[in-house]
């Protein structure tokens, strides 16, 4: 899982990882469109943060960062609490709904992705594909368990 943990360009977006230590001082001077994910646990110590208190809390610092800046930022967590910390960041700090989003996979809190819509955010939903496509689409449901049953659902005929 480590190595598999990186900071990374994709189309359009470079994906920071909070779980990387040098996160935070990435999102104070990024540019451009930017996706903050949470990352794995697992990393190699110093470089990444190893419990999900310390990931979750670099997420919010990076959030902050982000929310502050002059980057577009895109949100990927399935995290309730975090996403309402970054829409409350983004209201204090007057930043308009238009210039950040958040990024969730199909199947994935889809009441959620709702809610955000009819309050006027922009949401991303990611179809996962390719060889690991699998592996994409239940990758964080370790993380919250509450989520597998949506995601069971939603591979059902008819949902």
């Amino acid at each position: 899982m480590s190595d598999k943990m990186e900071v990374r360009d994709l189309p359009g977006f470079l994906t920071l990882p909070a779980a990387l230590r040098e996160s935070e001082s990435l999102c104070t001077r990024t540019t451009g469109r930017v996706r903050l994910v949470k990352g794995g646990r697992g990393g190699r110590a110093p470089l990444y943060y190893s419990q999900p208190i310390e990931i979750d809390k670099s997420f919010v610092r990076c959030a902050k960062a982000l929310v502050r800046g002059p980057a577009e930022p895109s949100f990927a967590t399935h995290d309730g609490r975090l996403i309402g910390i970054v829409e409350a960041l983004s209201l204090k700090s007057g930043r308009p709904d238009s210039s950040y989003e958040f990024t969730m996979f199909m199947g994935r809190q889809e009441s959620e992705q709702e809610r955000l819509l009819a309050q006027g955010r922009q949401v991303r939903v990611y179809v996962p594909y390719g060889p690991e496509w699998f592996e994409r689409l239940v990758g964080g449901l370790a993380e919250q368990p509450s989520t597998i049953a949506a995601a069971v659902r939603s591979l059902l005929p008819g949902s």
